[in-house]
């Protein structure tokens, strides 16, 4: 999904998140091996 102000010029979140897929055990859901910044 998408919002209005998702792409701004003065508030673009583009490539600011990591996706890791097949994280299981523990570290599942852990904000670090998800990658926010």
């Amino acid at each position: 999904s998408s919002t209005t102000a998702e792409d701004l010029p003065e508030a673009s979140f583009a490539g600011q998140q990591r996706t890791f897929l097949n994280i299981e055990g523990e570290r599942r859901g852990n904000e670090k091996d998800v990658g926010f910044l």
